[in-house]
């Protein structure tokens, strides 16, 4: 708890529960979805940490994770992202529950920093309501972090787990009211699922 006051920012004073959505009614017109990739087979000698294919394990967990999508409402309307084997190799697993949503490759998602994916966000075509993001830790655990004001109650115990860890594979949703994606800034999402793989064991 701690640690999570400390990248947030938080204060009591700011009148919100850890795990609880604010009571104020209000339309959220923005989606943010962040999803590692899943897990990476070991680095070989002769091969570059970007050219790291997912081991066994993550290949299951994409399977898992594309079915449980596939079984949900969830929608998307542009995926971004890392042009990392492991990323990519991520995504074409998990494609096919994604709807008609385009891919766009960004060479700087590999490995970026949280600071520079708000940058990337924010400059996302407003016409634009949802939007995936693949890519990689500490990056994507950081800006989940920094973003997340609050939780919808059905999400509490999601919050938590994200507070302790952002595993391969895991997926995070948070919604904004929001007009543009510029406005998608620190202390502005609520938090509406975790999704880890071994929550769908």
């Amino acid at each position: 708890m701690q640690l999570f006051q400390a990248l947030k920012g938080y204060h009591a004073a700011d009148g919100l529960s850890i795990g609880h959505a604010s009571k104020r009614s209000h339309i959220s017109l923005k989606t943010l979805h962040l999803l590692r990739h899943a897990k990476a087979a070991d680095q070989e000698s002769s091969e570059s940490d970007a050219d790291r294919p997912l081991a066994d394990r993550g290949v299951a967990a994409c399977e898992a994770i594309s079915k449980h999508l596939a079984t949900t409402d969830f929608s998307v309307e542009r995926v971004f992202c890392s042009p990392a084997r492991r990323t990519k190799e991520t995504y074409s697993l998990i494609k096919g529950s994604l709807g008609d949503a385009k891919v766009s490759f960004r060479e700087k998602l590999y490995l970026i920093s949280a600071s520079d994916l708000l940058e990337m966000i924010a400059e996302v075509p407003d016409k634009l309501t949802s939007i995936m993001v693949i890519g990689h830790n500490p990056g994507l655990h950081m800006t989940a972090l920094r973003l997340t004001r609050c939780a919808t109650e059905g999400a509490a115990t999601d919050l938590d787990a994200l507070m302790k860890k952002f595993p391969t594979g895991a997926l995070c949703s948070l919604k904004f009211e929001a007009e543009c994606w510029s406005d998608v800034v620190r202390d502005s999402g609520t938090l509406t699922s975790f999704i880890r793989p071994r929550d769908l064991d």
